[in-house]
């Protein structure tokens, strides 16, 4: 996941020339900020996980990704049980069995009851996570898809879009179509665009489709999701500058010279104010 937009990168150094360099800068960066939280950030879509804690019972249950967009199913069973066994039992009911008591912090509280966290007793299938900050706002309601080509095409819908590396749109819905964010490959027209070949929060890991999608209903909306807090996004773009601008000895510790001499560096700093962001973020959990 990249945690920093490109574009805004490229202002801040007045650089537009060496985008690849750039995006390896923020995906540096981005990797330090996953180590420093202990935690993935980026969103999964339709993740499927089994929670186990102990001790094992308990009225709250978090989740691995979060902030929870949605739920699909939460299944308690007694006994270390299988995906097939899985699949047929019944689900709780939200309200009724369990609620999302804090999506912000991936936490579940169990209604009338607790929940019983062995290993393989509990299965929750969801999506959450903190959305790519690349992904581009652009509205979808009509979109089709062009398998061989992988083009999706609204009229008109990307009219004022300019296409910039790493850039991502999020497919929500439509007839057919495998929901997830997917990566920008190019701008074809103010009426279409190409995607790259699978998504990059979908754990299964299609393509949109494999066959076209003529219907016209494809979806693209930003409603529910969440991208990572501010503080966080300049943090990673504070530490991708400075991998950028110490890109030839950042990680280096000595360099020799002919004739025997050398010169010592520092390994790379993590800089203060991305430590700064992720333990803010470490502490609302």
């Amino acid at each position: 996941m990249k945690l920093a937009r490109l574009d805004n990168l490229q202002t801040m150094l007045d650089d537009k020339d060496d985008a690849d360099t750039l995006l390896l800068c923020v995906d540096a960066a981005s990797a330090i900020a996953e180590q420093l939280c202990k935690r993935t950030l980026s969103r999964r879509q339709g993740r499927t996980e089994y929670p186990s804690v102990d001790p094992p019972q308990g009225r709250y249950l978090w989740l691995d990704y979060f902030p929870i967009e949605s739920v699909t199913s939460i299944k308690q069973l007694y006994s270390a049980s299988n995906a097939a066994t899985f699949t047929a039992a019944a689900a709780l009911t939200e309200f009724t069995d369990y609620v999302i008591e804090n999506a912000e912090l991936g936490r579940l509280e169990r209604l009338n009851s607790v929940w019983t966290a062995r290993k393989y007793w509990l299965q929750a299938i969801y999506t959450g996570g903190f959305v790519d900050p690349q992904y581009v706002r652009i509205a979808l309601a009509t979109a089709t898809w062009t398998a061989a080509t992988r083009t999706l095409t609204q009229v008109g819908a990307f009219a004022s879009y300019t296409w910039a590396a790493g850039d991502a749109i999020v497919i929500n819905g439509g007839t057919g179509a495998a929901t997830g964010v997917y990566r920008i490959a190019s701008r074809v027209s103010d009426d279409a665009i190409t995607l790259a070949s699978a998504p990059v929060d979908n754990e299964s890991g299609v393509v949109v489709s494999d066959t076209d999608l003529a219907t016209g209903d494809i979806t693209s909306t930003f409603t529910g999701l969440t991208p990572p807090p501010a503080y966080l996004r300049q943090a990673v773009r504070v530490q991708a500058v400075w991998l950028y601008n110490n890109r030839d000895t950042a990680g280096v510790r000595e360099i020799m010279f002919e004739g025997g001499g050398k010169a010592s560096f520092r390994e790379a700093d993590i800089h203060p104010m991305l430590v700064k962001a992720c333990a803010t973020l470490r502490g609302r959990i």
